[in-house]
C-alpha cells in the first residue's frame, strides 16, 4: 500500500488512517481529537474493535478518496490550507468535513468556492455545490456570476444535475436580473441619449485655447435605435454591467453615425467619450441589479 506525502508520514505518528483506495497516512490522534469532535470518539474503540494495524500503529479506515484525506487532513493539521482549485475536489471535502464533524473545513471550503477565479470561471459549478451544502451566502455570490454566461437559457449536463428546486430559483433570479437590467438600459437611454440631439467629446488638437474648455466641446451623434437595440440584446441574453463594460462595440465606432473624421485626436475623442457612456452604463445596470 502507497503510503501518504508529508507532513502525513512522519515516523512520530501514533495512529494510521487508510483511504478508500488504500493509501495509508500517519497521523496523530491528538491533532485529529481537536479538529474532529466525532474522531475523537471513535479514535480509542475504533483499533481495538476491528484489530487493524500497520507497523504496530492502530489503523482507521476512511471513508474518501486519498485526495479528499489528504485535503481534509491538511486543514486540520498546522500547515498551510490545500488549494482547492476545483467544485468537485471542495465538495468531496465537504462531504468529507460533514461526515466526519470537522467544521473549519466548512469555513476553508467557503473561502475557496468564492476565490475568484473559480467562482468567475466556473460559477453554476459553485452554485451547485453551494446549494448541495446549503451554504446560502456562496450560492447567491455563484448566482450572480452566473449573469455573464448566456449558456443557462438552453439544456446543459450541469444544469440538469441541479436538483429542481435550485434550478428554477436560478432560472427565476436570472429573469428577474433580466427585467431589471433591460428597465434600467431604457431608462438611462431616454434620459442619455435619446433627449440629447448629439453628443459631445473633447479633441486635444483642435482645441481652441482662447474660448473656455466647456465651449470647446464637439458635437457626433450615433445611431440611437442600432445603440439600444444592440444593448437590450446584451442585457437580455446576460444581465450584468460587465457584459455592457467588456462589450467591444458598445466602446467603439460601431454606432457612430459620423464617421468622416480625419483628425487623430477627435477619433480619439469619440472613442473615449464611447467608452466612458458604455463605463456609465454599465455601473448603472449593476447598481440596479445589484442594490446592496
Amino acid at each position: 500500500m502507497a503510503v501518504a506525502r508529508y507532513p502525513f508520514n512522519k515516523p512520530t505518528a501514533d495512529l494510521i488512517l487508510r483511504s478508500s483506495d488504500r493509501v495509508l497516512f500517519r497521523t496523530h490522534k491528538t491533532i485529529l481529537a481537536e479538529a474532529s469532535p466525532f474522531l475523537a470518539r471513535i479514535i480509542p474503540h475504533s483499533a481495538a474493535a476491528h484489530g487493524a494495524s500497520v507497523n504496530d500503529l492502530p489503523v482507521l479506515e476512511i471513508e474518501a478518496q486519498s485526495r479528499t484525506v489528504e485535503n481534509l487532513l491538511t486543514i486540520c493539521y498546522p500547515v498551510p490550507n490545500p488549494l482547492l482549485a476545483s467544485s468537485r475536489e471542495i465538495s468531496d471535502v465537504l462531504h468529507a468535513a460533514a461526515k466526519y464533524d470537522v467544521s473549519y473545513a466548512f469555513v476553508v471550503c467557503k473561502q475557496a468556492l468564492l476565490h475568484p477565479d473559480l467562482v468567475r470561471d466556473d460559477p453554476l459549478g459553485v452554485y451547485a455545490v453551494a446549494c448541495m451544502h446549503r451554504l446560502e451566502g456562496v450560492a447567491r455570490a455563484a448566482a450572480r456570476h452566473t449573469l455573464r454566461f448566456p449558456y443557462l437559457l438552453r439544456p446543459s449536463e450541469a444544469m440538469n444535475a441541479l436538483p429542481a428546486p435550485e434550478r428554477s430559483w436560478l432560472l427565476w433570479y436570472r429573469d428577474g436580473c433580466r427585467q431589471v437590467a433591460i428597465r434600467t438600459v431604457h431608462f438611462w437611454y431616454s434620459s442619455r441619449i435619446e433627449r440629447a440631439k448629439n453628443l459631445t467629446f473633447e479633441c486635444e488638437e483642435c482645441r481652441d485655447l482662447d474660448i473656455p474648455p466647456e465651449e470647446n466641446l464637439i458635437e457626433f451623434s450615433v445611431d440611437k435605435e442600432y445603440f439600444l437595440a444592440h444593448t437590450l440584446a446584451l442585457m437580455d441574453k446576460t444581465p450584468c454591467g460587465e457584459v455592457i463594460l467588456n462589450d467591444a462595440e458598445l466602446g467603439s465606432w460601431s454606432f457612430v453615425d459620423t464617421q468622416e473624421i480625419s483628425c487623430c485626436g477627435c477619433r480619439e475623442g469619440i472613442a473615449l467619450a464611447m467608452r466612458r457612456f458604455r463605463a456609465d452604463l454599465a455601473r448603472e445596470v449593476d447598481r440596479a441589479i445589484f442594490p446592496d
